[in-house]
């Protein structure tokens, strides 16, 4: 029995050549049996020679995919995101700060909302994401640059011996994020 398959792969907006054609292959291949796909991607991240628009336009002709097109959040929907996820009510003038602030963007709301000092949350994903970064152990650090480095996956060292190069050889040291090899 063949069993279904989900494939996800998200930002495809910052997909290379490879990715882009593992992408029509996958939306257009009927041999691979059952496989539901989902792929996300930033419409505004692209300009009109991207390499992912063909192969968009390609697979909305040939397979007819189910296209779900995310709009920001409003003022209000970003007062129900905080409330929701436990900021309780906020006034009119910080909302409108907030909304503002982040665009209507959900994760960088619940990043302002959950930091407990908004000033001290970058404006945009970069930063929040180098701020993360920041604060990884050593043995995390090292797997993300060797991630970040390797090229493809087949060439990249064992990611539990990149985490391990700190100077401890105790899994434990070891992240689990790090445990998997390539």
């Amino acid at each position: 029995m063949v069993r279904p398959v989900m494939v996800t792969i998200e930002d495809a907006h910052w997909a290379d050549p490879t990715t882009a054609r593992f992408i029509a292959a996958l939306a257009g291949s009927r041999r691979l049996g059952p496989v539901a796909s989902i792929v996300t991607y930033r419409s505004d991240e692209l300009h009109r020679r991207h390499i992912l628009l063909p192969v968009i336009e390609e697979t909305i002709r040939a397979v007819r995919p189910v296209r779900l097109e995310l709009q920001r959040l409003s003022r209000s929907e970003v007062g129900e995101l905080c409330d929701r996820i436990g900021a309780g009510a906020i006034d009119d003038e910080s909302l409108e700060r907030l909304h503002r602030r982040t665009g209507g963007n959900p994760f960088l709301v619940e990043e302002v909302i959950g930091s407990g000092d908004p000033n001290s949350v970058s404006d945009t994903l970069r930063g929040i994401l180098l701020a993360r970064v920041a604060t990884l152990e050593e043995a995390a650090m090292r797997v993300l640059q060797t991630v970040a480095l390797g090229g493809e996956l087949g060439r990249m060292p064992s990611l539990t011996s990149a985490g391990s190069r700190t100077g401890s050889s105790t899994p434990s040291s070891t992240p689990s994020s790090s445990r998997v090899s390539s």
